[in-house]
């Protein structure tokens, strides 16, 4: 009986020990079973989102997480960038990358960072607004000055394509983007409130008090720096010069007055024929001699110029105060006596307005007469010479001679201007 007894308890023992066994064994199988299921799962994910999650390098990862959209259809838009460092923590502040965007956002807000817009792999963009002013009543932006470094390191200045919203700016505070090719920035601007300017035809005694001219005498300017009357040095006077200048100097070679005709090579402009007087450092002429973009230096360097007449300030007169304005004009006349000590500086006036030219809210004939007193000022402290060609443009009344206005636009010289100058020049020698 105790032999039964035994041999039962052995086979229960045996029993439980299977049951045991086989429990193991289905836990395990399931363990593998779930471990082959998460494996396929995260697969099938990381598939579907065709690599918007990153794991590439874990010690600064950009992490970019699914909405609850389940379709990849617009998925850009529902990604949220998180940045985890190697202890998986979240140091998604100041993380480069698209940024989640809700219909409530403007567009500064929705640039990309400077660090990403700006990065030396793609470029770099620079602006600044020279001057805001009034379009008739409407506060507009104008005279940017837009730098552009190329990922190859080439600088541009001011470079065709660029462009600049909003220009219609609001009193106070404005945000203005500024955009070239996929480059951009923003720049605030705090605009200023209107402030009167004197009537045509006004200047301004040392008070501050309005004056009224009468006649040529608006232009007439004395000084030890001024070039008086002379006897005519005729035309090889003028073919030992060489013109610097904006497109009123372009003209010279667009009417032909001087020897060469429209081949001279004694005319030094921009490509476009702008050239602000904000840009003398950094602004590009065409070296006619070769047909090269050059800087105002380096064609200086090049050609050492027995005369050098420099006709520049046009396009600095509707935003540039004193300060600024001799600034800029000190720093070219001073740069090209040191590189060419020999050459014989002429500073140019600017001339005057015709009574009709549309934005005399920008150039009036107060302005150029204030700014031509302030390059005759300069003329006298760099030791240069000022030609007063303006004053034999004007008319009784202060203003451009209608028969010398280029096609009515109220600013430019035609052919019978040009000529004007070109004679005054010769009777107004350098002694």
């Amino acid at each position: 009986m105790k032999k039964k007894h035994g041999v039962m308890r052995g086979i229960l023992l045996i029993l439980l020990i299977c049951l045991t066994g086989c429990g193991s064994f289905h836990s395990a199988d399931r363990g593998r079973s779930a471990d082959r299921s998460n494996a396929e799962g995260e697969k099938q994910l990381n598939e579907t989102f065709d690599g918007k999650i990153k794991k590439e390098d874990k010690s600064n990862d950009i992490v970019r997480e699914p909405g609850n959209d389940e379709s990849t259809d617009g998925l850009a838009d529902e990604v949220e960038e998180v940045t985890v460092n190697e202890k998986g923590e979240n140091v998604s502040e100041g993380a480069v990358g698209q940024m989640p965007v809700d219909k409530d956002t403007t567009e500064a807000d929705t640039m990309e960072p400077e660090s990403a817009q700006n990065g030396s792999e793609v470029g770099k963009i620079e602006a600044h607004l020279l001057k805001e002013h009034y379009a008739g009543d409407v506060l507009v932006a104008a005279d940017f000055q837009v730098k552009v470094t190329m990922p190859d390191g080439r600088v541009l200045m001011n470079p065709r394509g660029w462009t600049a919203t909003p220009l219609e700016l609001a009193k106070g505070d404005n945000d203005i983007t500024v955009a070239y090719d996929m480059l951009r920035t923003v720049i605030h601007v705090s605009a200023a409130v209107r402030t009167e300017l004197p009537a045509a035809g006004q200047t301004e005694d040392a008070m501050g008090n309005p004056v009224t001219c009468s006649g040529n005498q608006t232009f007439a300017l004395s000084g030890p720096a001024v070039l008086m009357e002379t006897v005519d040095m005729g035309q090889e006077y003028i073919d030992k010069m060489i013109f610097l200048g904006d497109s009123r100097t372009y003209s010279y070679k667009a009417y032909g007055v001087l020897s060469g005709g429209k081949d001279t090579t004694q005319v030094w402009a921009p490509r476009n024929g702008t050239m602000s007087l904000s840009a003398q450092g950094y602004g590009m002429i065409v070296y006619p001699e070769t047909g090269e973009d050059v800087t105002i230096r380096d064609a200086v360097a090049i050609k050492q110029p027995g005369y050098l007449v420099i006709g520049l300030g046009a396009n600095g007169v509707s935003f540039m105060g004193e300060e600024a304005f001799k600034r800029e004009y000190r720093a070219l006349v001073n740069d090209i006596k040191e590189i060419s000590p020999d050459t014989k500086i002429i500073l140019n006036s600017i001339f005057p307005i015709a009574h009709y030219y549309a934005r005399q809210d920008l150039i009036n004939t107060q302005k150029i007469v204030e700014c031509n007193r302030w390059i005759m000022e300069i003329a006298e402290e760099t030791g240069t010479k000022y030609l007063n060609a303006a004053e034999a443009l004007v008319n009784e009344d202060g203003f451009l001679n209608d028969s010398y206005d280029n096609h009515g636009d109220g600013m430019h010289l035609n052919r019978q201007g040009n000529e004007v100058v070109m004679q005054y020049i010769r009777t107004h020698a350098y002694p």
